[in-house]
């Protein structure tokens, strides 16, 4: 099975290092041969390291699971189909056993070499044709295509995906947000699957100025933001927020409700900032859940990450570490508090 990868191209040599050599499409996406290529390499001991700390219960991992547990893999879809022009009896032998009322989306993606960048209505039509209903928000199976010298395509159930969106990376509509950061914390909370609806009650530690309790409270959720830098106003005005300015030294001295969520956006060094969480660990329900970022220098950038992971192991299981769409020079954790 072939496999195509997209990744911020800055982290080539970091993609490599995770699964191996693979060749390079366009900028940020390449084409993994499962047949060709070794997975598993004696020079990415710290991957593996990671991969140990994460909550993974299969005792053999195939290339999907090590694609999946990629940082920096941002997404990938199975190849069904290569070739030169689009084959649209191919295309029909994937549809055909499918059951018609299945929403489908079809998501292109063309590279500065594409042979053909006016594919995607075409596509669309002909499933159309087929007797399918075409739903972009919420399908149920998706044909991710990517177009350069040649036209690789493949059928996956969305649930399967790693992201809802194009080449995992979602673009969102600018509005009353408090600063670019409220995207960071919008994309996990997607990425990951978060249930919101199981989350009343929420610290942000370090919260200044306010976009990650913006984004929270907006959905309705208690806020104890935790910061002694100011707030903006507009995030000091919503009823569900309460400013703490204070250390979070002197937060978990309180006498405080247990929390159902965590969340951990400051500018420090990975492992300082995985202390702090974790020394918020009385404050927190059993299967809470930590959305943190792992702010990175330029170099050792593996061993700053497994660092932090490390101390969050104490005391959190480990879902997912990824370098997210909207992540700059960081990595962003998902996690559920073990007690």
């Amino acid at each position: 099975m072939k496999y195509i990868i997209y990744y911020d191209s800055a982290y080539h040599n970091l993609v490599e290092y995770e699964i191996g050599k693979f060749d390079v499409l366009g900028d940020g996406v390449g084409l993994l041969n499962q047949n060709e290529k070794e997975i598993i390499q004696d020079n990415n001991l710290l991957f593996q390291k990671v991969i140990s700390l994460l909550n993974i219960r299969k005792k053999r991992l195939d290339i999907v699971d090590y694609l999946n547990a990629s940082i920096f893999v941002r997404f990938f879809h199975k190849i069904d189909c290569e070739c030169v022009q689009m084959n649209f009896d191919v295309l029909n032998k994937l549809f055909i056993k499918l059951d018609k009322k299945l929403k489908v989306a079809v998501r292109t993606v063309y590279g500065i070499n594409a042979i053909d960048k006016n594919l995607t209505q075409e596509i669309a039509s002909y499933i159309e044709g087929m007797g399918f209903k075409l739903d972009v928000k919420s399908p149920d199976i998706v044909l991710s295509i990517y177009v350069g010298d040649k036209i690789y395509y493949g059928l996956d159930s969305q649930k399967n995906l790693q992201s809802n969106y194009r080449a995992g990376a979602p673009h969102y509509s600018k509005g009353d947000e408090i600063s670019r950061a409220e995207f960071k914390l919008l994309e996990a909370l997607e990425r990951y699957r978060i249930d919101l609806s199981s989350i009343h009650h929420a610290i942000d530690m370090g919260a200044s100025p306010g976009g990650w309790t913006h984004a929270l409270a907006k959905c309705g959720i208690e806020v104890s933001a935790v910061d002694p830098a100011e707030l903006d106003a507009k995030v000091l005005e919503m009823p569900n927020v309460k400013h703490y300015k204070m250390s979070s030294q002197e937060f978990i001295k309180l006498p405080m409700p247990k929390f159902d969520m965590i969340i951990n956006d400051m500018k420090m060094f990975g492992d300082k900032s995985a202390h702090i969480v974790c020394n918020c660990g009385n404050l927190l329900q059993k299967n809470a859940v930590l959305i943190m970022t792992i702010k990175l220098a330029e170099k050792n950038i593996y061993e700053q990450i497994l660092r932090a992971l490390t101390v969050l192991n104490t005391q959190f299981d480990i879902m997912s570490v990824k370098k997210l769409f909207h992540n700059r020079q960081e990595v962003t954790v998902y996690a559920k508090y073990r007690y």
